[in-house]
């Protein structure tokens, strides 16, 4: 659990290694977490858990609530809606569990006052 809080709150100004760093603790916790295209789509998971390109886990990794163009429920949502759209029919009987695994956190420097580090 301390290193993904510490993987969380490392200061990135590059959202992609801040996401790698992420996928690593999951990984090193048996949790292998892949970045992958939807089929079908030009969709890619910030990192899934799939079998037969059924997703039973999607990962939304932000750098803040709000940061980017979609808020990351209704993005993973929708991951899961794309990625079960064409197996759905085959599998009528079934629900199509996923679990969502939504991380955001960490600041920018950016947006940090100046008064709050001072030189």
């Amino acid at each position: 659990m301390l290193d993904l809080s510490k993987a969380m709150s490392d200061i990135d100004r590059v959202e992609q290694e801040r996401r790698g760093k992420i996928i690593q603790v999951f990984a090193k916790h048996g949790i292998e977490l892949n970045s992958t295209r939807i089929m079908g789509t030009n969709i890619m998971t910030d990192g899934d858990i799939s079998y037969c390109h059924l997703r039973y886990a999607i990962a939304v990794l932000k750098q803040d609530i709000g940061s980017t163009g979609a808020e990351p429920y209704l993005q993973g949502g929708l991951y899961h809606l794309e990625s079960s759209r064409n197996v759905a029919v085959e599998l009528s009987n079934s629900v199509i569990p996923c679990i969502l695994i939504l991380i955001c956190g960490g600041w920018d420097l950016y947006f940090i006052p100046s008064y709050a580090y001072p030189l």
